[in-house]
């Protein structure tokens, strides 16, 4: 495959690309950033990043607030709290911008001439004051912190006479203001340490434990730890440090410390099978010295020495093979001129302070990083620095100014000098916030493992990196290299977005390629054991989600089919859940029941139907296993199916599994589909014996989902006559029915002739073509009279025809006198009808002839029930429910609610009285107004039919509502809307 164009770097006809972040200069090539002012920086090669703004340390003022005539003879921090030693012998106390002050010269018995010195334990909760009396002796004071106040101070006793240089707390077993503090080490101006251990303000043991070699000089820097554990170190025992240094001199212990009931307890330590060889320097006593270390309450990491000829600074390993701590020292020289005053060490960089200025010296490179300059002339020499055990603050001091001294960006360069030191690990991780830098740091160490023959780590390398996409695959083509080539298309790979779908798709293809081609070559030199772990390579690689993803199924086909590599073709094909090419592939080897199974385990209907054509003529039992196992398949889909797999087995018997799976989309599963019904019909129709399809039309006979017509065509033509006979009386063709049953059976005849119960006519018509076809074809006389008695509704009268003119009347001589015997009982029930009727007239007769006597008395009083007038003042209507009328008035309301054609005939009655008055033909007008009478009082339009005809209308019609709203309306007032 060759590559036109990176598949990384912005193109103008790629789809999903994405331009390239700009990559900065060299930075080893770029100036050394200016700080401005007296700041400036120099790394060397290692210059700091361009991009990157501010300082490594930055320092600011704390303002504490002293009094105008007091001084600062000395600064302790801890916890986040500054004890100040004064020049007026007041020990102040500064936490969260608050003063506490403790003034020793109230207590006379102190006799203190000043301050010397302030030792505060991390918790800062015990403090230790070193103090000048008037007798020329040293006392040291002792006082504890009690909720932000401290105590009275107390004089140790046996501390008496001995000038405190330094202390080392016992930090792992520091308790508590009220707590004894525990064995803690004691140094002194003569060079002598002691354990002492104090204890509610008493010092329970004051006792020497070493003397350094070097006499009478100071020890200045002191560090007692815990260690941990080894395995191999016995119970109860503690594996303990101590450091400490003269002016001159470095010492180091590390061993053991057993339980023991005597003091000191810490003598087992400082023995010399415990000592490290230590360092010495030429003593300079103008010149400052102090011990300290990083971190400071942790186990120490590093730590450094200010000693006369420099820092002599190192870090501290674990020696596994005997549990002793291995320090790897080395010597920074300073400058000449002006001495130090001070040292704090951070996780990078020495500190150093002077009178009039502040250095920073990196510990992986010693060299000098930045530098500033004190104003001396406003803020006085500096005369020492402190540090913070807890909360990591250096604090710098003059004796009217105190300066915090802050780490605000001291890993900026870091990475740098980690990775021109081939520390690639450090490196990144002070550089994972950074791409540049990141992609600085994983070229330098592909290209170093490359160069040392790690191919495979530095292809992995390589595509962390921006380096040219095809430069690197070149090179790993041009040295043949083909698995490191594919370790660095797969991490390329893996690295790219979900929008590089190009790009991606364009590594699957490739990294394809490379697998068969390997593949392909191992397999021709005979390589199997190769072959097979590249196989499962290959096989893992296109499982990946992000593979199956970006590869082009077609692509990867046209890869696998070209290479002849069928195995992998079909796993791919599993992997992606190409059902349908699996399929074809069995069908393809023959492999019927594989190709079933295949189909079974996925879930598209749509392969059933495009494969049960080919595999039913083969496994036509197990397909329709399969059929029934999904219930979404659609059985008028495999209709062909099933059509192709009977031109294969033209014998249709019970053992014919369409009809079994059609027979069971039926019965079970209630499938009304004619196309359904009918083929399995027609399937029914060619078998040799009818029990199965008469069956199945006594099923349907009922609610047949078949075509009737269709249905009756196959029978016939298939010569099922039973079956034409079930037909054609599913149909209601009775006389059809029972006319073929005649051919066929007798009593399948008799059945269908009493099927139309509802219909006698029809039923004994049926009766009469069967007691017809057994006189005249079967001649059976005695027949023909049961056929008699089973249809009541046949005589003998009906039959006697059908029998030849010379029968004889023996036998049904019976039949006939029981015949006349009924037209006997007929006549006389007609008889008793008449006479009924007869009477019925009569007394009807008579019921009219009352009526016409029968009469209503109207009052004087009475009104029109429609008008309210009174009704004797014109011809009215009276009725026998007591409502009356003027005739007008009930003519009137009567017109309304008759139909169309009686409106008519009123209109033509009345112009036909018209014609009559004009004429004068009172004869015809009589009569025409009897008609009127009988049209407008055939009902009481009060309480009659009409009413309850009318119970839905309006009380008020439509086209009155205007006029009945006004009615109520009141004057003065607006009508609402009705």
């Amino acid at each position: 495959v060759i590559f036109k164009m990176s598949l990384f770097d912005q193109s103008e006809d790629g789809g999903g690309y994405r331009p390239m972040a700009p990559m900065l200069t060299d930075l080893a090539q770029d100036p050394a950033y200016a700080f401005g002012g007296t700041f400036r920086s120099d790394y060397g090669a290692a210059a700091p990043d361009p991009a990157a703004d501010g300082a490594l340390f930055e320092r600011r003022r704390i303002d504490v607030g002293l009094p105008a005539e007091a001084n600062i003879e000395f600064l302790a921090a801890a916890s986040g709290c500054l004890f100040l030693a004064l020049s007026n012998n007041h020990v102040v106390k500064r936490q969260f911008e608050q003063n506490e002050d403790l003034d020793l010269t109230r207590d006379k018995s102190l006799k203190i001439i000043r301050i010397a010195r302030i030792f505060v334990d991390p918790s800062a909760a015990h403090i230790l004051i070193l103090v000048a009396t008037s007798d020329n002796q040293w006392d040291t004071l002792y006082v504890t912190v009690s909720a932000n106040t401290m105590s009275k101070p107390t004089i140790l006793k046996k501390f008496r006479g001995f000038e405190v240089t330094s202390v080392a707390w016992n930090i792992a077993r520091r308790g508590g203001e009220d707590r004894p503090t525990h064995e803690m080490l004691i140094g002194t101006s003569t060079g002598v340490i002691f354990e002492a251990d104090i204890e509610r303000g008493t010092d329970k043991y004051f006792k020497q434990v070493v003397r350094a070699e070097m006499k009478a000089e100071a020890v200045t820097g002191l560090r007692l730890e815990r260690l941990e554990s080894r395995p191999r170190d016995p119970p109860d025992t503690r594996r303990m440090l101590a450091m400490f240094c003269t002016q001159s001199v470095w010492y180091y212990y590390c061993g053991l410390v057993e339980p023991s009931e005597t003091t000191p307890a810490l003598a087992g330590l400082f023995v010399k099978s415990n000592r490290i060889p230590f360092q010495q320097t030429h003593p300079d006593p103008s010149k400052a010295s102090d011990l300290v270390f990083f971190p400071v309450v942790l186990p120490p990491q590093h730590f450094a020495w200010l000693s006369t000829d420099g820092v002599f600074c190192g870090s501290f390993t674990l020696d596994k093979r005997d549990g002793k701590l291995v320090a790897q020292e080395r010597m920074i020289q300073l400058d000449e001129g002006e001495a130090p005053v001070g040292i704090a060490l951070t996780e990078f960089h020495v500190v150093l302070v002077f009178a009039s200025s502040m250095q920073a010296i990196c510990l992986l490179n010693d060299k000098q990083v930045q530098s500033q300059n004190f104003m001396t002339k406003r803020v006085g020499a500096m005369k020492g620095v402190t540090v913070d055990p807890v909360m990591d603050g250096i604090y710098a001091y003059s004796t009217k100014f105190i300066f915090k001294i802050e780490a605000a960006n001291e890993t900026r360069d870091v990475w740098q000098l980690f990775l021109d030191k081939g520390q690639y690990d450090e490196a990144k991780r002070y550089a994972a916030s950074n791409p540049v830098h990141l992609d600085k740091i994983h070229t330098r160490e592909a290209e170093q493992a490359y160069a040392g023959g790690f191919y495979l780590k530095a292809a992995e390398l390589f595509a962390k990196t921006q380096r040219s996409f095809e430069e690197v695959c070149l090179r790993f083509i041009a040295d043949h290299h083909t698995d490191s080539l594919l370790q660095y298309l797969s991490k390329k790979l893996f690295s790219l977005s979900r929008r590089d779908q190009m790009q991606a798709t364009m590594l699957c293809t490739w990294m394809v390629e490379i697998y068969l081609n390997a593949m392909n070559a191992f397999k021709d030199e005979g390589k199997t054991e190769a072959y097979r772990r590249l196989q499962d390579e290959f096989r893992k690689f296109l499982e990946s989600s992000r593979v199956r993803e970006a590869l082009d199924k077609q692509t990867a086909y046209d890869l696998l089919a070209s290479h002849g590599n069928i195995d992998d073709l079909v796993f791919y094909a599993k992997l992606i859940d190409d059902h349908e090419r699996i399929i074809a592939h069995f069908v393809q080897q023959g492999e019927y029941g594989r190709a079933v199974e295949e189909l079974q385990k996925q879930p598209h209907v749509e392969l059933f139907y495009r494969f049960a054509p080919v595999l039913m003529p083969y496994a036509d039992h197990a397909m329709v296993d399969a059929f029934k196992a999904h219930p979404a398949i659609e059985p008028r889909q495999l209709i062909p199916a099933f059509i192709r797999y009977q031109l294969a087995r033209p014998a249709v018997d019970e053992s014919n599994e369409a009809v079994r799976y059609l027979g069971w989309c039926v019965r079970a599963r209630g499938n009304k589909d004619p196309a359904i019904h009918n083929y399995l019909l027609s399937l029914y129709a060619k078998m040799s014996t009818d029990d199965a399809l008469l069956q199945y039309l006594e099923e349907c006979s009922e609610h047949p989902a078949f075509d009737q017509q269709y249905a009756l065509r196959l029978c016939t033509q298939e010569n099922k006559l039973r079956a034409c006979v079930m037909i054609y009386s599913s149909m209601g063709h009775y006389e059809e029915a029972v006319d073929l049953a005649l051919k066929v059976d007798l009593n399948l005849a008799r059945q269908n002739a009493n099927k139309p119960q509802q219909d006698p006519e029809l039923m004994k018509k049926l009766w009469l073509r069967i007691a017809r076809h057994v006189v005249e074809e079967e001649k059976d006389v005695k027949r023909a009279m049961l056929v008699l008695q089973e249809c009541r509704l046949l005589k003998i009268q009906d039959i006697l025809p059908f029998f030849p003119d010379f029968s004889t009347i023996d036998h049904f001589q019976g039949y006939i006198l029981e015949s006349l015997g009924e037209y006997n009982r007929d006549i006389e029930a007609l008889r008793q009808k008449m006479d009924s009727a007869t009477a019925s007239a009569e007394a009807i007769r008579e019921d009219i002839s009352e009526l016409k006597n029968k009469f209503g008395v109207v009052a004087a009083t009475d009104l029109c029930a429609t008008c309210q007038c009174p009704l004797l003042t014109r011809a009215f209507y009276v009725f026998p429910c007591r409502h009356t009328f003027h005739s007008d008035c009930l003519a009137k309301e009567v017109y309304n609610y008759l139909s169309v054609a009686q409106q008519r005939r009123v209109q033509r009655i009345q112009t036909q009285m018209q014609a009559a008055q004009d004429s004068g033909s009172y004869g015809a007008i009589t009569q025409l107004k009897n008609d009127l009478d009988e049209i407008f009082t055939e009902d009481c339009v009060a309480c009659g039919e009409i009413l309850i005809r009318t119970i839905d209308e309006p009380f008020v019609p439509s086209e009155r509502i205007d006029t009945y709203i006004r009615t109520w309306h009141v004057h003065g007032s607006v009508p609402a809307e009705f």
